[in-house]
């Protein structure tokens, strides 16, 4: 096999071998920058031109490919997520059940996966906003005492401060606003790290929030991903057994709606597609046109 070859004056790298495919490295961070896919044997020998803007492999399959560098911008969470949705679909069309990350093929959850900066950090910006929510909710609870105890009106304690920056929002909107701007590549693995103290109080949250229709698809990937990760703590807290069984009601009602509110849609656009379409115009040719010249530009074309 090939010794894996440096970009010159970098510390970016090419590798190949058995598995068909050529990876671009980075040796400082150890990072997979991207998998290059079109040989159909084992890639045996490589080499990387002076600029580093080519790349010549050579296969088990009597064939050279010749790789050259594009000018379209690599971003590498939007490559780690189409990495991860390929796994995923892979999956599903073979029938497995995708794994968890720190998960092993019986389902049991290992230890957790490599740690970034960006997933630690989400990590806290959620449960400092679950901390927020707790602490809204022992003041709300404490009003009310107040209030039945003297049997007259209290005014309200004043809100959190990053509440009202927000625009005097509520507490259950605060932790929804932090969770959707957490990178869907990083949601599991933040979510992977919470202690389980927290869990208890964000599976209520989920709930709240499919009670009334906030970001179903996020709360529905929170909790089932909780559910796998935690499930016998779980089913086995008498604080949350209460809010399991809200949550199975609610759950299903939101999915329905969400639901049958795209298959309105879709029946809509078809429906308007259909009528353009009679007058002999196709609606869609020119997007289709584009689209297929954007898959035709990859970050890296190759040519036999």
């Amino acid at each position: 096999m090939s010794i894996p070859q440096f970009v010159p004056d970098t510390h970016l790298l090419f590798s190949c071998g058995k598995d068909r495919v050529v990876k671009f490295w980075d040796a400082d961070s150890f990072d997979l920058i991207m998998t290059l896919e079109g040989h159909c044997g084992e890639v045996w020998c490589l080499a990387v031109s002076r600029d580093g803007n080519t790349v010549v492999t050579g296969s088990h399959d009597h064939s050279l490919r010749l790789w050259e560098r594009t000018d379209e911008p690599l971003i590498l969470s939007e490559e780690r997520e189409k990495e991860r949705e390929a796994q995923f679909e892979e999956a599903v069309a073979e029938g497995e059940e995708t794994a968890l990350p720190g998960e092993e093929g019986g389902g049991e959850v290992l230890k957790a996966g490599r740690k970034t900066m960006e997933t630690m950090r989400s990590a806290e910006q959620l449960m400092e906003a679950l901390a927020v929510y707790r602490e809204e909710k022992v003041k709300g609870q404490e009003w009310e005492e107040e209030s039945q105890l003297e049997r007259r009106e209290v005014s309200r304690p004043k809100p959190h401060p990053l509440l009202v920056a927000m625009g005097d929002i509520t507490a259950e909107r605060y932790v929804l606003m932090v969770a959707k701007r957490i990178r869907s590549s990083e949601l599991d693995e933040a979510l992977l790290v919470m202690p389980f103290s927290d869990v208890t109080e964000f599976v209520p949250l989920l709930c709240h929030w499919l009670e009334n229709g906030w970001e179903t698809e996020l709360a529905c990937r929170c909790l089932l991903f909780l559910l796998r990760v935690h499930h016998h703590q779980i089913v086995t807290s008498p604080l949350l057994l209460p809010v399991m069984d809200s949550l199975r009601h609610h759950t299903r009602h939101s999915v329905e709606s969400l639901r049958d509110l795209y298959g309105f849609n879709l029946a809509g656009l078809r429906s308007v597609r259909d009528g353009v379409e009679t007058t002999g115009t196709p609606l869609f040719a020119d997007i289709s046109s584009r689209l297929q010249k954007i898959q035709k530009k990859k970050r890296l074309k190759t040519v036999q």
